[in-house]
């Protein structure tokens, strides 16, 4: 009787490791399997610094379902414009290759909920608007603060050169687009009339579209920070 006990005893003493070392291990072994998912998804068109898997209790991974995922990327084109910085969030997430061994179906494409957000340098803001020659200024340059955006150029009125900076803020629409919205405008050394600002201001105003948003996600928000900006996106 004591034997049996003992053995009995072993037995649950296994079982609870084996499932103490479940809940440590398999999350990272799982992350890892994602991580090369994603990469390939993407073509390796993005570097994935970090992946991390949440299900309680982890014993749920074999069985191909995680509570969320969430991963950070770095290098997304979005077109012609580069996003520093991807973070997603993935919720309840069927993981379809661990159950069939198979990647035919992303585990991207497989989460209930998704959101997160991309980070969008000053640099990289400023190369596109010259590259695409989207404002009618000389020389023009986008300043990122906190909360809010200064457009600094130059402008040439009556054979003259002049140093303009237009304060506005940017308003997502459609989804995939930025929108510049200018709301004020100062021309260095001019005290410009009312109808010649507000005519300056139709033609500074300006739009981005973002191509390649992953999962067909949608833009929402747009935060303004020092030298960059942090846009949300969701379904």
């Amino acid at each position: 009787m004591a034997k049996k006990h003992i053995i009995l005893s072993s037995l649950f003493l296994l079982l609870l490791g084996f499932f103490f070392l479940l809940e440590i291990f398999l999350p990272d072994l799982v992350a890892g399997k994602i991580k090369t998912e994603i990469e390939d998804r993407f073509r390796g068109e993005i570097v994935v610094n970090k992946v991390e898997v949440n299900s309680k209790p982890a014993l749920k991974l074999l069985l191909g379902r995680a509570d969320s995922i969430t991963f950070e990327a770095e290098g997304l084109a979005l077109g012609k414009l580069e996003a520093e910085r991807l973070e997603l969030v993935l919720e309840e997430v069927e993981i379809e290759f661990l159950q069939s061994g198979t990647k035919n179906i992303s585990v991207l494409d497989q989460a209930k909920n998704v959101a997160g957000s991309m980070v969008i340098t000053e640099a990289a803001l400023n190369s596109f608007i010259i590259e695409n020659n989207l404002i009618p200024l000389k020389n023009p340059i986008l300043d990122l603060k906190e909360g809010n955006l200064i457009l600094k150029g130059n402008t040439d009125i009556l054979n003259k050169t002049f140093q303009v900076q237009v304060l506005g803020s940017f308003k997502v629409t459609n989804g995939n687009t930025l929108v510049f919205l200018p709301a004020d405008l100062a021309v260095a050394g001019l005290n410009l009339p009312e109808f010649l600002k507000e005519g300056l201001l139709k033609q500074i105003a300006f739009q981005m579209t973002l191509e390649n948003i992953p999962l067909d996600l949608k833009l929402s928000k747009l935060q303004l920070h020092e030298d960059r900006a942090q846009v949300t996106i969701e379904k």
